[in-house]
């Protein structure tokens, strides 16, 4: 028996799900109740320095985050829904938004990291209602994987090999307009007391654009059906320069602006009007990998954090190969000179300069490479012997596209103890050969650098 709507109000708390469309939460929402209100909190936590030193939130993730939100409160505007913005702690902030609406149920996003888990464990102790969670930020949702959890392979290959057995996809109904009344459009708070201030893009810029909703549906058609880049993308994606080596759809998933399950729709209607090959796939192939990430996270949790990742898991899918490497240097943490190798990484001023010109773009943009990113943390590992978790730290502050599953379960798998038997050690004068041959992305970035 189907529900019928409540005449009630219900809170759709926002995390990184920024978006109307192919939004199972909302959708159910807007079908059950007869108000439904939208929050989003600008958490201090997000954006205090962590233990590590680094801010947690960069400039040019705030300033995306802050465009994402501005699409995200007019498209919510035009089904009559109201966007609510909450500055400091999560919990008191919603918990205010449900008492003084009087509100019935929360709606929200599930998450599996420790931090995300711990915050909603802290708004539900706040906050006495009926919560409803979806899995907005999944391509295939756990129910759709074909086995559980705790039979996911260790290996990417196995794993990829599994779910495209019997790959199916859930449709999601999209929201319906609740009022005719445009509600008020708030203005995003200033954040400037907090150390965040606006960033430009350089001109050189290889992600020079805006975040939002809209701006990524605009990117997805402009890859595909405009320019049709993608049909070479396998070609293409470790390149290094310009907007259109990579899809850099990337932040648009991580902020939930756009879902994996609507690209992949994009990619099959594509194939379907214009060419299917191996270009095509290997954008679906680079989802894959993100789920893999995601449910290898939600499996491991905490372990992502760990000097020994998940490979000292007792787990007897772990492989012994793995669970034998602990001669690694960087195993037990120590204090690390910012003058010293440490800060010549950070600084890009180590003695390659391949190395240098990504760190450089990082630090000027919040963008780097692919290709790009496997070298630098190859390099801070397996020749500098630092722990690989100050890397991942750096990078969660400073990467536009920071996800923590994808982030963390990376650098894990380059430091071999992640999700692969090999460290991955990459020698850096080849690479640099291979790649950037005739030096371009090192002129274009050591010639501009601000350093």
């Amino acid at each position: 028996m189907s529900k019928k709507r409540e005449m009630s109000t219900a809170i759709i708390w926002y995390t990184n799900d920024l978006r109307v469309k192919d939004h199972s939460g909302l959708a159910e929402a807007t079908k059950l109740h007869d108000r439904v209100i939208a929050y989003y909190c600008f958490d201090q936590a997000d954006y205090a320095q962590t233990a590590w030193g680094f801010r947690k939130t960069g400039d040019f993730r705030a300033q995306f985050i802050a465009e994402a939100l501005v699409e995200l409160a007019h498209a919510l505007a035009e089904l009559g829904i109201e966007l609510c913005y909450h500055q400091g702690d999560t919990a008191q902030g919603l918990a205010e938004l449900v008492a003084h609406n009087k509100a019935v149920r929360v709606y929200t996003q599930h998450h599996w990291m420790p931090e995300e888990k711990a915050r909603i464990a802290n708004c539900q102790k706040a906050c006495s209602v009926e919560w409803v969670f979806h899995h907005n930020s999944l391509l295939i949702e756990p129910d759709q994987l074909g086995f559980e959890l705790e039979d996911l392979p260790w290996i990417f290959t196995e794993f990829r090999k599994k779910v495209e057995r019997n790959l199916r996809i859930k449709s999601t109904q999209q929201p319906r307009k609740i009022s005719d009344i445009i509600p008020e459009i708030h203005p995003i708070p200033d954040l400037r007391s907090w150390g965040i201030k606006s960033v430009t893009q350089p001109a050189h810029s290889a992600f020079p654009f805006k975040g939002g909703c809209i701006a990524a549906r605009a990117r997805l058609h402009q890859y595909t059906f405009e320019t049709q880049k993608v049909a070479w993308y396998k070609h293409t994606r470790n390149g290094m320069l310009g907007v259109d080596y990579s899809t850099k759809f990337s932040p648009y998933i991580a902020l939930g602006c756009i879902s994996p399950k609507t690209i992949y729709r994009t990619i099959k209607e594509f194939e379907a009007q214009h060419i299917k090959n191996e270009d095509t796939y290997w954008v679906i192939f680079e989802l894959l990998w993100r789920e893999f990430f995601a449910y290898t996270a939600m499996k491991y949790g905490s372990l992502f954090f760990n000097a020994t990742g998940i490979a000292q898991h007792p787990s007897p899918e772990v492989p012994q190969s793995i669970k034998n490497r602990t001669g690694n240097p960087w195993i037990s943490p120590k204090p690390i000179d910012t003058k010293g190798s440490w800060g010549q990484w950070i600084n890009g001023q180590t003695r390659v300069d391949f190395v240098n010109a990504h760190m450089i773009e990082l630090a000027e943009t919040g963008w780097m490479s692919n290709r790009g990113r496997q070298n630098v943390a190859s390099y801070l590992v397996h020749e500098l012997g630092i722990d690989w978790r100050w890397g991942a730290a750096y990078f969660e502050s400073l990467l536009i596209d920071y996800d923590p599953c994808s982030n963390y379960g990376n650098w894990m798998y380059v430091a071999g103890v992640g999700n692969d038997p090999r460290a991955r050690v990459f020698n850096m004068e080849r690479q640099a050969q291979q790649y950037d041959p005739k030096g371009l992305h090192q002129k274009t970035w050591l010639q501009t650098s601000l350093f």
